[in-house]
């Protein structure tokens, strides 16, 4: 499936303004994206947004659920599941919401798994590590 071209044609069905951005952001960072990862794609009158499940941190996730609070009365917006190259389906507020936080509990889940390796790595060196930058938590986009 070629989920840039199946995007393209709910842009131009659905959103009149700003579908510039979608031209230059979301087809950038679907193109970053491995085959079958997972998104939700945001789609309204006035717009897009792009959420890929790596970029999830506390601070993206509350801002799709405010996204979500903002654009959901909005006649025209829609949420949709992406899985690159496999599938693209629409989906509800709920279903959208339940993702944000299914990616923020992903994100947590391995920044502690970073955390205790780095602790255990800075630990195995007796503390004397020439530096723990290394060793520090990094968000990978």
């Amino acid at each position: 499936m070629d989920t840039v071209a199946e995007m393209e044609k709910i842009v131009s069905a659905t959103v009149k303004a700003y579908q510039d951005d979608f031209y230059q952001f979301d087809i950038a960072t679907i193109e970053r994206m491995g085959e079958g990862e997972e998104a939700i794609w945001e789609v309204r009158p006035t717009g897009t947004y792009l959420f890929p499940s790596r970029r999830a941190n506390h601070e993206t996730c509350d801002f799709y659920r405010s996204v979500n609070e903002t654009f959901h009365r909005n006649r025209g917006h829609h949420w949709y599941l992406i899985m690159k190259g496999r599938s693209l389906e629409r989906i509800s507020d709920k279903t959208a919401l339940w993702y944000i936080d299914s990616f923020e509990r992903s994100f947590v889940k391995s920044a502690k798994r970073k955390y205790h390796l780095a602790l255990r790595a800075w630990m195995t060196c007796g503390g004397k590590c020439p530096t723990l930058k290394e060793f520090q938590l990094r968000d990978s986009d």
